[in-house]
């Protein structure tokens, strides 16, 4: 199996890394350029995290309650907002998002094919989504996390139980 270790990665694979490195920042440099991401939904992602940010600077308008919700990606800002501000700290977590699905893709695709192959870069066709489109942070992260975590599950077979084991 693979190690992991970006010493064990073949000539080619270094430049597929080179490369998505490329693709991804062409990728994503348009959507850091605006202060607002032109996103349907996203605006409503920085304003929750906003209000979550500082609950008492908007105590008579709001009332924020902290409960387990599957909205980890208006969570995650948090801890950037104060080094950053709003704005950044949504463009970190979009980035995060994105870059998350990419990682799990790659991860996925050396495990299985024992090196990093080229139709990886198809990814890229998919990461521009109907639910990017619409500015659902929360899916992004939400599909990036799940393919991080289907690597891990193959990865890792000790880990699983018999209930989660395929055959």
């Amino acid at each position: 199996g693979d190690t992991g270790m970006l010493h064990t990665l073949s000539g080619r694979e270094k430049w597929y890394l080179a490369a998505h490195a490329v693709l991804f920042t062409l990728f994503i440099i348009p959507f850091l350029l605006h202060s607002v991401i032109p996103l349907s939904d996203y605006p409503n992602h920085l304003a929750r995290a906003y209000v979550m940010s500082d609950p008492a600077q908007l105590a008579g308008v709001y009332d924020v309650k902290f409960d387990i919700a599957p909205y980890f990606a208006d969570m995650l800002p948090q801890l950037f907002i104060g080094a950053f501000g709003i704005y950044l700290a949504g463009k970190i977590n979009f980035v995060i998002g994105m870059l998350s699905i990419v990682i799990g893709v790659l991860l996925i695709n050396r495990h299985v094919c024992g090196k990093i192959t080229l139709p990886t870069f198809f990814v890229y066709m998919f990461l521009y989504n109907l639910g990017t489109a619409y500015g659902f942070v929360n899916y992004n992260l939400a599909m990036g996390i799940a393919l991080i975590s289907i690597w891990g599950w193959l990865k890792f077979p000790q880990f699983t139980h018999n209930w989660l084991t395929v055959t």
